[in-house]
Protein backbone atom coordinates (compact mmCIF):
# COMPACT_ATOMS: atom_id res chain seq x y z
CA UNK A 1 0.00 0.00 0.00
CA UNK A 2 1.43 3.28 -1.06
CA UNK A 3 1.36 6.86 0.00
CA UNK A 4 -1.93 7.45 -1.80
CA UNK A 5 -3.62 4.86 0.41
CA UNK A 6 -2.15 6.39 3.55
CA UNK A 7 -3.23 9.87 2.48
CA UNK A 8 -6.77 8.72 1.60
CA UNK A 9 -7.22 6.74 4.81
CA UNK A 10 -5.70 9.44 7.02
CA UNK A 11 -8.07 12.02 5.59
CA UNK A 12 -11.13 9.83 6.10
CA UNK A 13 -10.19 8.87 9.66
CA UNK A 14 -9.24 12.44 10.57
CA UNK A 15 -12.59 13.69 9.33
CA UNK A 16 -14.44 11.11 11.41
CA UNK A 17 -12.43 12.05 14.49
CA UNK A 18 -12.83 15.81 14.01
CA UNK A 19 -16.58 15.61 13.56
CA UNK A 20 -17.07 13.62 16.73
CA UNK A 21 -14.62 15.68 18.79
CA UNK A 22 -16.55 18.81 17.90
CA UNK A 23 -19.80 17.24 19.11
CA UNK A 24 -18.21 16.07 22.35
CA UNK A 25 -16.72 19.48 23.04
CA UNK A 26 -20.12 21.06 22.45
CA UNK A 27 -22.25 18.45 24.22
CA UNK A 28 -19.89 16.78 26.69
CA UNK A 29 -18.07 13.47 26.54
CA UNK A 30 -19.49 10.19 25.30
CA UNK A 31 -21.36 7.56 27.23
CA UNK A 32 -20.59 3.89 26.58
CA UNK A 33 -23.13 3.60 23.77
CA UNK A 34 -21.79 6.72 22.01
CA UNK A 35 -18.21 5.46 22.39
CA UNK A 36 -19.06 2.12 20.78
CA UNK A 37 -20.79 3.93 17.93
CA UNK A 38 -17.69 6.11 17.52
CA UNK A 39 -15.42 3.07 17.29
CA UNK A 40 -17.67 1.59 14.60
CA UNK A 41 -17.57 4.88 12.71
CA UNK A 42 -13.77 4.88 12.82
CA UNK A 43 -13.77 1.33 11.52
CA UNK A 44 -16.04 2.34 8.61
CA UNK A 45 -13.70 5.27 7.91
CA UNK A 46 -10.79 2.84 7.55
CA UNK A 47 -9.02 3.09 10.91
CA UNK A 48 -8.16 -0.63 11.03
CA UNK A 49 -6.88 -0.54 7.46
CA UNK A 50 -4.76 2.52 8.27
CA UNK A 51 -3.30 0.78 11.32
CA UNK A 52 -2.46 -2.24 9.16
CA UNK A 53 -0.64 -0.02 6.65
CA UNK A 54 1.38 1.64 9.41
CA UNK A 55 2.13 -1.70 11.06
CA UNK A 56 3.36 -3.17 7.78
CA UNK A 57 5.61 -0.13 7.26
CA UNK A 58 6.99 -0.45 10.77
CA UNK A 59 7.58 -4.19 10.30
CA UNK A 60 9.54 -3.50 7.09
CA UNK A 61 11.57 -0.84 8.90
CA UNK A 62 12.30 -3.11 11.88
CA UNK A 63 13.33 -5.99 9.61
CA UNK A 64 15.82 -3.74 7.81
CA UNK A 65 17.55 -2.72 11.04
Amino acid sequence: QGRASIYRLTNRVSLGISEQEALWIKDGGPDDKAWEKYLKTLDRCGMNELLEVYQAAYDRYAAAQ
